[in-house]
C-alpha cells in the first residue's frame, strides 16, 4: 500500500507537495523527510555517482507490537527520483518497486510539466494543487 508521496525542491529542501494515505497520517514531518532524502543524495554523490532510486527499510521495530504491519515481513520502501530541481519520494509497502518507480517517474513528469511554476523570489511553488490532486487520484485509480 502507498504510505506517502512527497515532492521537494532539491536545493532548499522545501516541501512542494505532500500526500499521506489513510493509516499513515502520523509520522515524520515533511521537512524532516526532505532533509533525510537530501542527505542520502549527498552521501551517494560522495561515495558514487550521486544517484539513489530506492531505500529499503528493515521489517519494523522488533520491540513494537506483534501486530505491527511489518513485524514479520519486509519493511517499507522509499522510491525516489531527482530531476530538474525536484525530488519525489514515494513510501510504500507490498508493491512491486518497479511499478512504484514508474509511478514516481510519471508523477514527477506531470508535476514538472504542469504544476511547478517558478515565481520571482520563490523556488517552484505548486500551482493548481487541486489539478495535481485530480491527476494523482486518476493515476492511482487506473493502477488498481
Amino acid at each position: 500500500s502507498l504510505k506517502r508521496i512527497n515532492l521537494y525542491d532539491s536545493t532548499s529542501g522545501k516541501c512542494l507537495y505532500e500526500k499521506r494515505f489513510a493509516g499513515n497520517e502520523e509520522g515524520a514531518p515533511s521537512a524532516g523527510i526532505g532533509s533525510f532524502v537530501s542527505v542520502l543524495y549527498q552521501f551517494a554523490r560522495e561515495v558514487d555517482y550521486g544517484s539513489i532510486s530506492r531505500v529499503m527499510y528493515d521489517g519494523g521495530d522488533r520491540r513494537g507490537p506483534a501486530d505491527s504491519p511489518h513485524a514479520n515481513g519486509p519493511g517499507p520502501e522509499m522510491v525516489t527520483e531527482r530531476r530538474d530541481g525536484v525530488i519525489i519520494s514515494v513510501f510504500h509497502c507490498s508493491f512491486d518497486h518497479t511499478l512504484v518507480r514508474r509511478f514516481a517517474h510519471h508523477t514527477l513528469n506531470e508535476f514538472l510539466l504542469h504544476h511547478k511554476q517558478p515565481q520571482a523570489g520563490k523556488e517552484g511553488e505548486v500551482v493548481e494543487c487541486s489539478a495535481f490532486e485530480a491527476f494523482l487520484e486518476s493515476t492511482l485509480a487506473e493502477a488498481q
